[in-house]
């Protein structure tokens, strides 16, 4: 859905919605924005002017789609959708510059070192597995790393890594006898290197603020270059109940309802042709206006 459509979309459901408000000085609300709707709705609040304010809590910076990398999970996705319509980076400063971050990093840039830190250990047994089972499958059938295959959250359901192979290669629909005793040997032969993996997710969890704050404060530079320097980030959630705790605040200079506006510029086009007379009209229409 290109923008226009989008602006007139909204706008029409607000207008069903409160047919007696009026649609000035609007709040465009976003918790939580995932992936590109954060893109989107931070484009209608430029473009709109009834929006005159902006909370935005964003998320899943994994399914962003950006503009200067092609993501395999997007391959069979049209172009043409995409145009002017990328979730990163938004902001000229980044896009004069070609720059780019990949799904690892922004799939780094979920993680939340407080709940690390809270619960003093690492959810890396998922990773373990999943690992281990591309190992195990390569050996098994040809792979093709531009066709990725997903599993899911298998590892939390499974009691074993054996069991989880199992429905791993079940839900792939993989046509081949699975060996127990292979399965076994491969998770002892390597299980000495899961706490290299421990340290690993530890480092990567370490530097989640960094690629957050970088995809945070695009946005709000996108904003600013807008025309709208009232535009922030504010922390507004404890990160242990919510990691995406940050907001992209932003607030439009004041501006007189339409009516007024329209006045306004009526007034000055009477004065130009000097008619004091329409003038004298207009004026009692503005004083209507603010009596109603």
């Amino acid at each position: 859905m290109d923008q226009v459509k989008t602006y007139h979309f909204v706008f029409s459901m607000l207008s069903e919605a409160y047919p007696q408000d009026s649609l000035h000085n609007v709040c465009l609300i976003g918790l939580h924005t995932c992936g590109d709707l954060s893109a989107t709705t931070l484009r209608l609040y430029s473009k709109c002017p009834s929006l005159q304010c902006l909370v935005q809590v964003g998320c899943c910076y994994h399914l962003i789609e950006e503009e200067f990398i092609k993501s395999p999970f997007w391959k069979d996705v049209d172009a043409s959708l995409y145009e002017h319509g990328y979730g990163f980076p938004l902001s000229e400063h980044l896009r004069e510059k070609s720059f780019f971050l990949g799904r690892n990093v922004r799939m780094s840039g979920t993680q939340s070192p407080e709940r690390v830190m809270d619960l003093k250990q690492t959810q890396t047994l998922p990773l373990f597995y999943r690992a281990l089972l591309e190992k195990y499958l390569r050996s098994k059938v040809p792979i093709n790393d531009d066709d990725p295959k997903v599993v899911g959250r298998l590892a939390t359901k499974c009691s074993s890594f054996v069991e989880y192979v199992h429905r791993a290669v079940k839900k792939l629909e993989l046509d081949f006898e699975v060996d127990d005793t292979e399965i076994i040997h491969l998770f002892e032969s390597h299980q000495c290197e899961y706490q290299y993996l421990q340290v690993y997710y530890f480092l990567k969890t370490a530097l989640a603020p960094v690629i957050e704050a970088l995809i945070v404060l695009d946005r709000v530079l996108y904003l600013r270059e807008q025309g709208f320097p009232e535009s922030y980030v504010v922390q507004i959630f404890d990160p242990l109940i919510s990691p995406r705790c940050y907001a992209v605040v932003s607030m439009k200079p004041p501006s007189p309802p339409p009516s007024i506006q329209t006045s306004a510029k009526q007034i000055k086009k009477t004065k130009e042709k000097g008619t004091h007379e329409f003038g004298n009209t207009l004026l009692a229409s503005v004083v209507k206006s603010k009596d109603t």
